[in-house]
Order: C-alpha cells, then structure tokens, then sequence
C-alpha cells in the first residue's frame, strides 16, 4: 500500500506539472493519469509488490470521498444564467437525449450481446445508465484551447451535472431495489422511488437554507470550509446510508444554496476547485490501476459494442431533438457541425468510472459492465476527446458569432 501511495503522489504531481502543455496537444490530463496508474501497477506486480489495493478499498475511497467532492464542485461552477437563451435545447438535453440515450443504448447493448443468461435486460439498463453520465471535465479543456463558444460550453457543463447527479441517484436505486435479492419487494418500488429522490431534496433544502444564513455572517474562511467540507460529506452520508436516498441530489441542491457565498470568497473557491482537480485525478489513476491485461483479452468485443452503442445513441437522440428544436424555435439556432461537437463532447469520466466501481460483486455481470464501461472510458480519453476538440478546432473556429471561452 506504501508503495501505491507513493506512486499516486508522483503521479499526481506529474499530471499537475504538464496538465497546461498536454491540454495544447489535445492530450487531456487524464489520459496521463490514467497511463501512469497503469504502469504504476504493472511494474510494482511484475516485482512482486502487493499495491494493498482491494475492490473495497476502491468502493470506500469513492463514496467517501471522490463522489461528493466532484458533485459539490460541479454545482458551484454551474451558471443557469448563461442557460436562459438556450433554455428549450438544455431541457430537451437533460431530458430527451438523456432518456432517449439510455433507452437506444439499452436495447442496442441487449441485442449486441446477445446472451440474455449472461446480460439480462437489467445488465444492460444498468449499463446504458452508467454511459449516459457525461463528463466535462475529460474535455473541457481541450476544448477552451480549441476555441469553443462559451454557448456550447455552457451546455455541455450544465448536461453533465444534471446526467450525473441522475445516473448516481438511478444506478443506486437499482442496485438496491431491482436487483435478484430484492424481487420480493417489487411493490415498494414506488415508495423507495419517493424517498430516494425527494427526502434529498428536502434534506438539501433545509441543510441550505440554514448553511446560506449562517455563511452570510461569517467572515472567517477557515471555519467556512470546514464547515462546508462537514455539510458535504454529512448530507451525503445521512440520505446514502441512514435514509437510502441520493445522496449526489442532497449534495448538488445544497450546493445551489451555497454556491452565491463560495462565488464571493476565492479562497474558498479555490479549495474546491483544487478538492475537486485531485479527486479527479485520483479517480483516472485508480482506473488505470485497475485496468487488466486480461480484462482487454476476454471483454474486447464488450467494450468495442458499448463504445458504438452510446456512440450511436448519444448522436441519435440528439441530432433529433435538436433539428426539430431548431426548425420551431426563435432562439439562436445549433447549426449540424455544432450539434455533431456536442455529440461527440458527450465523454465519459470520472463518475461513469465510480458507478462501475460501485457494482456489488454479487451481480453475475458485474465484471462485463465494468469491463465496458472502462473501455467507454478509455475510448473517450484516449480517442473522443481528442478527435472532438480536434473537430471544434478545424471546422467550428471562425464559424460562430457566439463569444468564445476564456
């Protein structure tokens, strides 16, 4: 264990010391995290070296720490305000092409796999579940360096925050009340439906309102961090373990209410900021710590048909809604090349790669569902994120009026 530690340190100061070269070479930081969590465990194992690391470990880590971390950080840097003009297209995103992206990839993966004793139906909701999260933060820089409006920015920020706060809090209903174990239970699905998704809200509220009030009196930046750092992780815990809700929707509402303060202290601000960056850098390295030789050899046709099935459903319910939306709105229209970057931006990270983790070994296919997922994630960094910025860079730069991203 002394050992992985010490190479996730080196690591992480590595990713942290090129992160502004790599980004102006299409080379998201990620990418090199992830590499460096591979070859960290390769050569340790090959000297016979215990890295101590556990499937359990893993699950803690992430729910205790990287899940929270991200979900509160994302919300603080979410402007609704620079959504307003494009309103109708960021509603259909968040609900059209995320349902529809679930619903396509689903039946497509079901089909591809074609084993349904293996893969069931729930195998592949499951999946098209966790796929569906994009994430920002494996192309966002890429894509400021390529020049991309502060419009399409917006949306693509504002699509991944609502899908992962989502897919966490469905994932997580799923495992726990649609799984073999609890079939005797169908008629509460109703019920715990409520309480998985409400009591959070409610929860989240009420922690806000009391947190907005008190915040708005202290001036001390110190006591305000520990005191956000505890409403986090506790609210997150509280509705995860003692009411068996979401705990990523009790963290994004109270993270709307504390957003305003945070927004006026840059030392605070700027601690999450840096919370956030090591959690997803933390989260890369333990992926390319995990990924397996083998896991290659004996799923690469699973991985090869999740990667062209979220591929597809993501440009399918997309491109749809929003040459319909273009055709009836007044607003600014999203020409095709736009609406075919935020497809292609649509990448999975950090939090596709927590929900894999978070799978109960119990499931017969758990492995095959991390398996694609891991090779949706590594397509994404390796592959999608690069051609994507690529794209905005060549064909889109000069073509928009709208202001680009600082």
């Amino acid at each position: 264990m002394v050992f992985t530690v010490l190479a996730a340190i080196m690591c992480l100061a590595l990713a942290s010391a090129i992160k502004l070269w790599a980004n102006k070479w299409f080379i998201s930081y990620p990418v090199i995290m992830t590499l460096a969590g591979f070859l960290s465990s390769e050569v340790l194992v090959a000297l016979g070296v215990d890295t101590g690391l556990r499937y359990y470990h893993v699950d803690w880590l992430i729910s205790a720490f990287l899940v929270p971390t991200i979900i509160f950080n994302t919300t603080l840097s979410f402007n609704e305000q620079s959504l307003y003009k494009d309103k109708i297209y960021f509603i259909y995103l968040i609900t059209g092409t995320y349902g529809l992206t679930i619903l396509i990839a689903t039946i497509l993966l079901y089909f591809s796999m074609n084993h349904p004793s293996g893969f069931p139906w729930f195998a592949a909701l499951l999946t098209g579940c966790i796929l569906a999260a994009t994430n920002t933060r494996v192309i966002s820089d890429l894509l400021k360096n390529s020049g991309i409006s502060m419009r399409l920015l917006s949306l693509l920020k504002g699509e991944s925050l609502i899908n992962s706060v989502l897919s966490l809090s469905i994932v997580s209903f799923l495992l726990s009340r649609l799984t073999p174990q609890t079939e005797a239970h169908y008629h509460l699905w109703l019920t715990q439906l409520f309480i998985t998704f409400i009591v959070p809200v409610i929860t989240g509220i009420g922690l806000g309102v009391f947190a907005k009030r008190l915040l708005s009196k202290n001036k001390d930046a110190i006591a305000s961090i520990l005191f956000l750092v505890s409403c986090v992780y506790g609210l997150y815990f509280i509705n995860s373990i003692l009411f068996s809700a979401s705990g990523s929707i009790a963290v994004f509402v109270f993270g709307l209410f504390s957003k305003p303060f945070v927004e006026k202290n840059l030392v605070i601000k700027q601690y999450w900021l840096a919370n956030s960056f090591l959690a997803t850098l933390l989260m890369f390295f333990i992926l390319g710590m995990t990924v397996t030789v083998t896991m290659f050899s004996e799923r690469w046709l699973a991985m090869i048909i999740g990667i062209a099935a979220i591929l597809m459903s993501r440009f399918l319910s997309l491109t749809a809604g929003f040459s319909l939306i273009s055709k009836k709105t007044t607003q600014q229209v999203i020409t095709l090349k736009e609406q075919l970057l935020l497809s292609a931006s649509g990448t999975c990270g950090a939090l596709a790669i927590a929900l894999a983790f978070m799978l109960p070994e119990t499931l017969d296919y758990w492995w095959t569902i991390q398996s694609i997922v891991f090779g949706v994630v590594l397509f994404s960094i390796f592959v999608q994120a690069p051609l994507a910025a690529y794209w905005q860079k060549t064909r889109l730069n000069g073509s928009s009026s709208c202001e680009k991203s600082p």
